[in-house]
C-alpha cells in the first residue's frame, strides 16, 4: 500500500523563490547602509564624551557593505582608523601619567538604542523590496 503525491506548479513556486533571491542581493546593501544610518548619527552627535578637535566625530563613519563566511555586514565607526583612540573612549584608559581615565561609552549605547530601529527598517524595506 503507497500513497502517490503529485504537486503542481513547484516549477512555478522555486522560480517565484529564485526571483525573491535575485531582487532581495540587488537591495540589501543600500537597506543595510539605511538601516545603519540612526546609529551613526547617534555616535556623530554623543555628548558622552567632549571632542574639543572634533577628530573622533569626524572619523566616525560607516563602511561598505562586506560579506564575510555568507553573511553581509556593515561596521559603524573608525573604519578608516582615522582616530585610533576611539577604543580608549569608549572603553577608558591611563594616561601616560598613569591616571585612569574613565570610559565614556558612545559606541555600545548608540547600538542598544539603535537595533530594533535597524532591524525594523530591513524588514519593511525587504518586504517593499519583494511587492
Amino acid at each position: 500500500m503507497g500513497v502517490n503525491v503529485e504537486l503542481q506548479g513547484m516549477g512555478d513556486l522555486l522560480n517565484r523563490i529564485e526571483m525573491m533571491g535575485q531582487k532581495t542581493s540587488k537591495v540589501i546593501n543600500p537597506i543595510l547602509k539605511e538601516a545603519a544610518g540612526p546609529m551613526l548619527e547617534e555616535i556623530q552627535k554623543t555628548t558622552e564624551f567632549i571632542d574639543h578637535s572634533h577628530n573622533l566625530r569626524n572619523a566616525m563613519k560607516m563602511s561598505k557593505v562586506k560579506t564575510i563566511n555568507g553573511v553581509k555586514a556593515i561596521w559603524v565607526g573608525d573604519v578608516d582608523k582615522e582616530a585610533n583612540y576611539s577604543w580608549y573612549v569608549e572603553f577608558g584608559h591611563t594616561n601616560q601619567h598613569g591616571k585612569v581615565v574613565p570610559a565614556h561609552p558612545f559606541m555600545r549605547p548608540a547600538f542598544q538604542n539603535n537595533k530594533y530601529v535597524a532591524k525594523k527598517i530591513i524588514i519593511s524595506k525587504l518586504k517593499e523590496a519583494l511587492r
